[in-house]
């Protein structure tokens, strides 16, 4: 099969972070290493052509608006919009001529942002849209009121997925959300897990925390992830653990206070700031994420809500245990007691007391839960997820030409 991918981002090393990006290279790699062609649309500051392990990368010039004009919030929503409307016709017009040259028998797009919408009902290839989240309810995580332009984004992200030959969600959590919330029940597909087997580069592991016992978050500081929930109970943590330190990477986003996730770190937890017992990182490429998060004591993934996250999987991938969240998604990968622990989604008291099961295990109870995570591991690969997906790809085909 010839398969298209849209995309709003793509894991480079100028910009590594993105579960959405994260998850297009990973499967569109094994999708060639099948001996499958795949080409991979991704709006860009830049337009040109790559290649990645045999992935055709094809860059797409996307508008943006100069940040002055968005300085009047009346108006930011709206350009936003109009922003988005014109790179969804500027992605349809490259990914359809790409298809007179070379054909697509599908392409999949992801309902975030929306870049493929305008390639709803193209007459040319089936289209199957990727429901990695909801606007709504994303966006509610993060404090954020919703204002016109935002509803009808919503309403754009909507008809994507429901005019869409085929959708499907990362996990149940998501494909329940737009059941209750938009009548439609998205396929569930999991996302793959992806052994780390590329070279690693560990001088940001020693140059950081080497030595240290340290909990890891990484990933979008944000509402979202819940990292203000982890603000929260590390003081506690902190002091009644003299030995363990705390490291967050990612991107540094607005929590939904409104304060940025470093400064609201920074003031929050000053005491530990300045002694280096907390420990700030931008996005890391994996090459050195990697020796990070496999010498971490434990991975803290407290997000609000997910979508089967490329974090939980990559750091069970390493053999460490993740404490996560009820009711997010994470509860569909962390097996509470055997892989890691869950506590009580948005509350700072069950995180610690999440974190104090952890902590307390001794080294035999360790090992154990090593060796579970292991097995689970190895389930999960036998699922053969990637083969799942290309099986709903060979059913649309099918359907289209009937």
């Amino acid at each position: 099969m010839h398969i298209g991918y849209v995309t709003p981002e793509y894991p480079d090393t100028q910009k590594p972070e993105g579960g959405l990006g994260t998850y297009i290279q990973k499967i569109s790699r094994e999708l060639v290493r099948r001996e499958h062609l795949v080409t991979v649309f991704i709006l860009s500051s830049q337009a040109g052509i790559r290649n990645d392990e045999g992935v055709e990368l094809r860059y797409v010039t996307k508008v943006r608006l100069h940040w002055q004009l968005k300085r009047n919030p009346t108006f930011a929503g709206w350009l936003d919009l109009f922003e988005q409307w014109i790179n969804a016709v500027r992605v349809k017009k490259e990914v359809l001529k790409q298809h007179h040259q070379s054909s697509f028998d599908v392409v999949q797009v992801p309902n975030y942002k929306t870049p493929g919408w305008a390639l709803s009902n193209n007459g040319f290839f089936p289209l199957v849209c990727r429901c990695s989240s909801y606007s709504p309810l994303w966006r509610a995580a993060n404090n954020v009121n919703r204002q016109l332009p935002d509803a009808i984004a919503d309403w754009i992200e909507a008809r994507q997925v429901i005019e869409a030959d085929a959708a499907f969600a990362p996990s149940d959590f998501v494909s329940r959300v737009y059941q209750r919330f938009e009548a439609i029940r998205p396929q569930v597909i999991h996302t793959p897990i992806e052994l780390p087997g590329q070279e690693q580069d560990d001088g940001v592991y020693r140059e950081l925390v080497a030595g240290k016992k340290y909990l890891l978050f990484f990933g979008s500081l944000n509402g979202v992830k819940g990292v203000d929930v982890l603000i929260q109970a590390a003081p506690r943590i902190l002091s009644r653990y003299q030995d363990i330190s705390i490291l967050f990477i990612g991107r540094n986003d607005p929590l939904p206070s409104g304060r940025r996730a470093l400064d609201s770190i920074k003031s929050h937890l000053l005491e530990y700031w300045q002694s280096g017992r907390v420990v700030y990182s931008p996005s890391l490429p994996k090459e050195q994420l990697y020796p990070v998060i496999r010498h971490a004591f434990g991975v803290i993934l407290p997000s609000r809500v997910d979508n089967y996250p490329n974090a939980c999987l990559e750091s069970m991938g390493l053999g460490v245990p993740v404490v996560g969240t009820y009711d997010s998604s994470l509860d569909e990968i962390v097996v509470d007691g055997k892989t890691g622990f869950l506590f009580e989604n948005g509350n700072p008291e069950a995180l610690f007391h999440a974190t104090e099961r952890l902590i307390s295990l001794d080294e035999n109870q360790r090992m154990q839960m090593r060796a579970e995570i292991a097995s689970e591991v190895i389930r999960f690969s036998e699922e053969d997820r990637i083969g799942q997906l290309i099986r709903l790809y060979q059913s649309v085909i099918k359907r289209s030409k009937a």
